[in-house]
């Protein structure tokens, strides 16, 4: 049951982020590649980000905090699954819906790797709701 409600959730979020957007592979070091807020009031930030190659990623965690300096919380109840085989040029989108209007956010995302290490990617991300 696990695994096939995994992958289900990794279909969702290949098929989410090649629908939104386009994936343009990032340098060596992966990063995330951007956040953008939605038109209109209190709607959702996208945070979409791609990775030119992932060797031992498993996954990625979604943190979120009201301040740069944290604490961040984890966002996503599930792991974003990383591209079957670590295939390089992978892209990926997470939502976060859970937003209120004139508030500021700042993310971070975290790659975990098969041996279950985290390791944080990027720099922070501020988003302001309008």
């Amino acid at each position: 049951m696990k695994r096939s409600l995994d992958l289900a959730i990794r279909a969702t979020t290949l098929i989410a982020c090649l629908a939104c957007i386009s994936c343009t592979p990032q340098a060596n070091a992966p990063e995330v590649s951007s956040a953008t807020q939605s038109q209109g009031a209190a709607k959702p930030v996208h945070l979409r980000w791609s990775m030119k190659s992932e060797p031992r990623v498993y996954g990625y965690l979604v943190m979120r905090a009201t301040s740069e300096k944290g604490p961040f919380l984890r966002l996503n109840e599930l792991i974003v699954l990383a591209a079957e085989g670590g295939a390089g040029d992978a892209g990926y989108e997470f939502i976060d819906a859970d937003v209120e209007s004139g508030k500021t956010y700042f993310y971070l995302l975290e790659a975990v790797s098969t041996n279950g290490s985290k390791t944080r990617l990027g720099d922070v991300i501020r988003r302001k709701v309008d």
